[in-house]
């Protein structure tokens, strides 16, 4: 009986009877080739060496389904360029324009915000986030900032306070001709003044002016002048809180109340 050439198995030929015994040496004989075989890939794949870099003409085994599951080799360089188009490289850099999402953290050069409120104005409330200063309160304010804290707004009261600066008050009266003692001319302020003048309106040479310091709680005798005349005419001063009076005993012109007249005047309180 013949036997083949690589695995000796029994090649019976058309005479010869059906022997079970050579049928079952020859199944033997394949199982334990196939057996052999697969025991000899894993072998030589756990044994192989380690290729600790690949470059692009190396290759790996791969089965190819679109043929029935074939195997085939994959060259390096076409298994790159395949996960390059699903997974991003370990180094790699974006433009701005790139972002098109989510929020960028103060800690990567963003703001840590999606949104703001308008008009306000945005400060560092830690080292690693931002924080917008509230409103003010008042048209006019001054931004304002401790050595240590947020900034804020005063208004323009509160920084004038804060800097020490004096508030100004302007404005003017009617003369109605009243004068004396009993008819002392007064004004009244928001604040104790702590200087005040007072002058007639238009009046050059010819107009009286008085110019006073306002000592609190004092009764003052003070002096009312008309044009160059530095003399002038003493007049008696008072000061109540905020509200200043002053008469004169001779007429209502060097009381600077006299009728029909308009006087104007400046306080720094």
């Amino acid at each position: 009986m013949e036997q083949t050439e690589h695995y000796n198995l029994s090649l019976p030929g058309t005479s010869d009877a059906a022997n079970i015994e050579v049928l079952n040496a020859n199944t033997t004989a394949v199982d334990a080739a196939l057996h052999s075989l697969e025991t000899g890939k894993q072998g030589v794949v756990s044994d192989a060496e380690v290729k600790e870099t690949p470059v692009d003409n190396d290759g790996i085994l791969i089965t190819d389904s679109a043929a029935g599951n074939t195997v085939k080799r994959a060259l390096w360089s076409g298994v790159k360029t395949a996960l390059g188009k699903v997974f991003a490289p370990l180094s790699h850099k974006h433009s701005a324009s790139d972002v098109t999402s989510g929020v960028l953290s103060v800690a990567r050069g963003g703001t840590g915000k999606s949104s703001w409120s308008l008009y306000r104005l945005v400060y560092a409330n830690t080292t690693t986030s931002l924080a917008q200063v509230l409103s003010p309160t008042k048209a006019g304010s001054f931004l304002r900032a401790n050595t240590t804290n947020a900034p804020f707004w005063s208004s323009p009261d509160e920084a004038r306070e804060a800097m020490g600066a004096p508030k100004i008050v302007t404005g003017s009266y009617m003369g109605d001709g009243s004068y004396g003692e009993g008819n002392p001319t007064s004004l009244t302020f928001p604040s104790a003044p702590k200087l005040l003048i007072v002058r007639q309106s238009g009046a050059e040479s010819e107009g009286w002016s008085l110019y006073l310091e306002v000592i609190a709680g004092m009764e003052k005798k003070i002096n009312i002048a008309s044009g160059n005349n530095s003399a002038g005419y003493d007049s008696t001063l008072t000061k109540n809180g905020a509200t200043v009076e002053w008469y004169n005993i001779i007429d209502s012109t060097r009381q600077l109340n006299a009728t029909g007249r308009k006087y104007v005047y400046v306080a720094f309180l």
